[in-house]
């Protein structure tokens, strides 16, 4: 399905217009809205995930503000306040009183928060790569930065605490991570390529393209992941930062928790094995609607 397909919509969050797109599923079935990463990344690496939709409910995109074909202000104070009010913005918008919430990378942690928030709202929660702590994640992609040895591992360690270090040593040693971590197919597909990121909002929340040494750099969900009551599903890739062993101790947190380890994959399984990723979660997304709904707290 082409993004030509997606019926666009714009929703009003905090006096900026959020562009969504919707492929149309089954009426009668929870949509599922996807939370993209970065920060700063639009819908289009997730594009995808539109094919869900012939087999479940609707599939909603929204293109952050800062990125995409949303609003791009010049001046804003990027918080996590913002980017969790967003998601509510549009499920509000669209009028979804109810909905699966799918969020990659840093997309869940804003994810989490919301499912957290508005559990009467959460059918259910595919958490993909993402990091639920996030200094027991930094902590995995310092051993792989180490792994790349001591020339590209200082190098690439250098340039993420400092970005007037990012040299051409810099640019050899985050590629070799790429190829490695986030996603291992040869060669890169274009649609990583996001010439709208939001480097503003991503430097702000994230800091490093790596790792986190911004204002979520002490982020973690851990001690709070037991009140997501909704039926959940945690992936990662085999080669991934967010680790297998990570997930499934995260899904031990929670009462209604899967996991599912893409083998040949790193940070980006549903672009790495495609076709079995929507299988699992279409899969996934019946077997949650056939559960009892969430109990409003």
């Amino acid at each position: 399905m082409t993004a030509a397909a997606l019926a666009e919509r714009w929703v009003e969050h905090r006096g900026y217009r959020v562009w969504t797109g919707t492929a149309a599923g089954d009426p009668t079935r929870p949509p599922l809205v996807c939370v993209p990463g970065g920060p700063g990344l639009s819908h289009a690496y997730l594009a995808g995930l539109a094919a869900l939709a012939a087999r479940g409910g609707s599939v909603i995109f929204y293109d952050p503000v800062g990125c995409g074909a949303s609003d791009r202000p010049t001046e804003i104070q990027w918080s996590l306040d913002f980017v969790t009010g967003e998601i509510v913005a549009v499920l509000d918008g669209l009028a979804l009183p109810r909905a699966h919430l799918y969020a990659h990378s840093f997309g869940g942690i804003p994810a989490v928060e919301v499912a957290l928030a508005h559990p009467q709202r959460t059918a259910g929660l595919i958490l993909s790569s993402v990091p639920l702590d996030v200094r027991e994640y930094m902590a995995v992609v310092l051993r792989f930065i180490a792994e790349l040895g001591p020339e590209l591992g200082a190098a690439l360690a250098r340039g993420e605490y400092d970005p007037r270090a990012r040299d051409l040593a810099y640019a050899r040693a985050y590629y070799e991570y790429v190829k490695r971590h986030i996603c291992r197919l040869t060669p890169l597909p274009d649609v990583i390529r996001d010439p709208g990121y939001n480097w503003e909002a991503h430097r702000a929340l994230k800091g490093g393209l790596l790792l986190y040494t911004g204002a979520l750099r002490r982020w973690s969900a851990l001690d709070r992941l037991g009140a997501l009551a909704a039926p959940a599903l945690l992936c990662c890739g085999r080669h991934d930062a967010v680790t297998a062993a990570a997930c499934r101790a995260a899904a031990g947190r929670m009462p209604r928790a899967e996991v599912e380890v893409f083998a040949d994959s790193s940070h980006l399984p549903h672009l790495e094995e495609p076709e079995r990723y929507r299988d699992v979660l279409s899969a996934f997304l019946a077997r949650a609607d056939q559960a009892p709904a969430t109990s409003a707290r």
